[in-house]
């Protein structure tokens, strides 16, 4: 879909802001489950790099989703990474997209650009596809975001990867990202158990799974 800022949204004035990625989702939901030729209980949404962000606001506000998958992270709260720090043209896009010219007032609002809390509300099964090394969206914020989580999570992590998941042998000799995704969700759309695991790809393309300390959010590994 094309949200808020994207497609022909912007020549119409219709911006994205911080928080209207939800309420687009949820007419495209509404939208869905009205057209008789789709399967309302049967629905599951992919997003990847910064529909990582959108992806995860959509699940937390509808419960009629079956799962919700996001791949190359942008988890970040206030997005300095990818905005500060990374190419000067993400952060020119994104003024585009938000309909801000003023590059300060853009600073200000980018700091209301965060998923904390965000996570507690999401109730279908949720997978993350991440590099450890991401450039653009310390993996520490997914990390802060799974935490919140209490639905069925699970985060598959490439060994020294970055945003694309496309530089190193943990994701050459590893699982193959997109079909794992796309697996994911099947398995999703025909009933089955969704596990709670956090699974590391070494460099080798070894699997190591772990498991999710239910007290506190954390991984440990399992006996």
């Amino acid at each position: 879909m094309d949200g808020p800022g994207q497609g022909e949204c912007t020549v119409r004035d219709i911006h994205v802001t911080a928080t209207n990625f939800m309420d687009a989702g949820r007419a495209m939901i509404d939208w869905m489950c009205a057209q008789p030729e789709i399967a309302a209980d049967h629905l599951a949404p992919r997003a990847s790099s910064f529909g990582s962000f959108w992806g995860t606001q959509v699940a937390s506000v509808d419960d009629r989703l079956q799962g919700c998958a996001v791949a190359y992270v942008c988890h970040e709260p206030g997005v300095n990474t990818l905005f500060n720090m990374s190419s000067p043209t993400f952060k020119l896009r994104y003024m585009y997209m938000t309909g801000y010219e003023d590059e300060e007032a853009f600073d200000a609002f980018a700091q209301t650009l965060t998923l904390r809390g965000v996570g507690a509300s999401i109730t279908c099964p949720f997978l993350v596809v991440a590099g450890e090394d991401d450039e653009l969206s310390p993996i520490e914020y997914t990390y802060e975001l799974l935490k919140e989580v209490k639905a069925p999570k699970e985060l598959l992590l490439y060994q020294g990867e970055g945003h694309g998941l496309n530089t190193t042998t943990s994701s050459s000799l590893g699982p193959d990202a997109q079909t794992y995704i796309a697996d994911w969700i099947a398995d999703r759309l025909q009933g089955k158990t969704a596990p709670a695991q956090h699974r590391f790809v070494d460099m080798q393309g070894q699997v190591h799974v772990r498991a999710w300390n239910t007290q506190d959010g954390g991984v440990q590994f399992e006996p």
